[in-house]
C-alpha cells in the first residue's frame, strides 16, 4: 500500500489506506482486488482527469502503450557443487539498469562521435536490431548532454522521447537510451 500510494503521489498511513481504499473499493482481507483496483482507477479518472492517470501509470512503470518499462522477465540458473544462497531484490529503486548498460557500452561499444572531450558511444545487437547509446564526459567539468535520435525512422526507444538530456560528471559514462528497429521495419535509421 505504501509503495502504491507513493506512485500516485499520495502520502497516507496504513490506517488511512484501509479507510480510503479498502472500504470504498472491492477488497478482501489480503488487500484490494483487481476489480477494486479498476474501480479506483475509473473513479480517479472521472475526478482527476486523464493526465493524472497517465502520470500515475508512468510512476508505476508503464508507457503510453501500457507496456512495463521497469520489469523484465528473465531466467537465471546457478550450477555449483557447493550450496548457494541467493537473495532477490527489487532493482527499481536502484540505478543498476543504467550502470549495467553503461558497463556494456564501455566494454563493447564503438565510438560514434567525439567533440572536445565528449564521446558518443554505442553498442549494436544484430540479433534484435537494437542500439544502446552512452555519452562519455572526458572533460574536467560537468556537462549537460543531449542525445537526439528524433531523426531516426522505424525505431522504438526505451525512453518516452527520442531526445534524452542528462547531466554527466567529469570522467563519467552515462547510459542514454536503447533504440530498437520496429518488428515491421525492413530498413531503419
Amino acid at each position: 500500500s505504501k509503495g502504491f500510494c507513493e506512485c500516485i503521489n499520495r502520502k497516507t498511513s496504513e490506517e488511512e489506506f484501509k479507510k480510503d481504499f479498502l472500504t470504498k473499493f472491492c477488497s478482501t482481507a489480503r488487500g484490494i482486488t483487481f476489480r477494486g483496483f479498476l474501480e479506483f482507477f475509473a473513479q480517479s479518472l472521472k475526478e482527476l482527469g486523464e493526465a493524472i492517470i497517465w502520470e500515475w501509470l508512468e510512476n508505476l512503470g508503464y508507457d503510453k502503450e501500457l507496456f512495463s518499462v521497469r520489469s523484465r522477465t528473465f531466467i537465471l540458473s546457478f550450477h555449483s557443487d557447493l550450496e548457494l544462497a541467493v537473495t532477490v531484490k527489487d532493482a527499481v529503486p536502484t540505478d543498476i539498469d543504467n550502470k549495467t548498460n553503461a558497463l556494456i557500452i564501455e566494454k563493447f561499444g564503438q565510438e560514434s562521435e567525439n567533440k572536445r572531450g565528449v564521446k558518443v558511444l554505442y553498442s549494436f545487437s544484430q540479433q534484435v536490431h537494437a542500439y544502446s547509446y552512452g555519452i562519455l564526459n572526458e572533460t574536467a567539468k560537468p556537462i549537460e548532454a543531449t542525445l537526439d535520435c528524433s531523426a531516426s525512422k522505424y525505431m522504438a526507444f526505451s525512453t518516452k522521447s527520442a531526445i534524452v538530456k542528462k547531466r554527466i560528471e567529469p570522467g563519467q559514462l552515462e547510459f542514454m537510451l536503447h533504440a530498437q528497429a520496429l518488428s515491421s521495419a525492413t530498413t531503419f535509421v
